[in-house]
């Protein structure tokens, strides 16, 4: 951890305050808030299935294409 520190403080790469106090809250107080309201559009329709491929990381299946 402290190797760590280190590393962040000689690159420059401190923790922003905000980040800090997102990590820091309380997330327990989720289930009070409404949905989102997806409106007539199936989020789990959306967009293309990815796979996993060696040597090539993510591919979109089928293309890039819009559909």
């Amino acid at each position: 951890m402290i190797q760590a520190k280190k590393l962040s403080d000689d690159f420059g790469l401190s923790k922003k305050t905000t980040d800090q106090d997102w990590l820091e809250s309380d997330l327990s107080n989720l289930d009070e808030y409404e949905p989102y309201n997806w409106g007539e559009l199936d989020p789990l329709t959306l967009g293309k299935p990815i796979k996993y491929v060696l040597d090539r990381g993510f591919v979109v299946e089928g293309g890039k294409e819009n559909v």
